[in-house]
């Protein structure tokens, strides 16, 4: 009998060790559990901080691209524009006495009398004939120019009592004139125009009027 209440008692002693044991494991797995969570959890963080970062760095790429292809039509756009052109004061009475003004027209831009008028140029793109008048004849030469069959009017680029600056169109080609009268004093004028025969651009032909209205009387 008493060998029996021994057996049982460490039978009894062996099962709460193996529940202690079991427990212990329990704790031991549940403890690696909490320390990997743990460790796992600023790795999540740092995940999700970078993120956004790599959001924004996906948004700045077709910003990034769109500006390497906007630089070579700036680039083009540099080389397009025209060089800035020095302006003088240039007397056309120095080359026909009968045309006392002065002009400013490009720098280096030469004077001479050519059939009673004043052929001022400078270069290919800037032929400007310049004469003087009695009176204001350019509703006349407008309505002339109307009437043109061979070089046809297009269109007025502008139209004012003293200015006409028009498109026109000859063969299937399109070119740019201009006539214009500068009011010197009730009883003259500089009458300029752009010497037919080349072709100019609108630009060009900008030039030369711009040149025209600066038209002063010497002295």
């Amino acid at each position: 009998m008493r060998t029996l209440v021994i057996a049982l008692v460490l039978a009894v002693a062996a099962l709460g060790c193996g529940e202690k044991g079991k427990k212990a494991d329990e704790k031991a797995e549940k403890t690696e559990k909490t320390e990997k969570a743990e460790e796992k959890a600023p790795a999540e963080e740092a995940a999700n901080e970078q993120a956004p970062a790599e959001e924004a760095a996906k948004e700045e790429a077709p910003a990034e691209e769109a500006a390497k292809e906007e630089a070579p039509a700036e680039e083009a756009a540099k080389e397009e524009a025209p060089a800035e052109v020095k302006l003088a004061a240039l007397d056309l009475a120095k080359a026909y006495e009968d045309v006392p003004v002065t002009i400013t027209a490009p720098e280096g831009a030469t004077a001479k009398e050519a059939f009673g008028v004043v052929e001022v140029r400078a270069g290919d793109g800037f032929q400007l004939q310049v004469s003087t008048e009695d009176s204001n004849g350019l509703a006349a030469l407008k309505a002339e120019h109307q009437a043109n069959t061979m070089n046809k009017l297009k269109r007025f680029v502008q139209d004012t009592p003293e200015v006409i600056f028009y498109e026109s169109e000859i063969m299937g080609r399109a070119e740019f004139h201009f006539a214009a009268y500068v009011k010197l004093s009730d009883e003259k004028f500089v009458y300029c125009e752009d010497n037919k025969g080349p072709t100019y651009t609108e630009a060009q032909v900008k030039a030369m009027l711009d040149a025209c209205l600066t038209a002063k009387p010497n002295g």
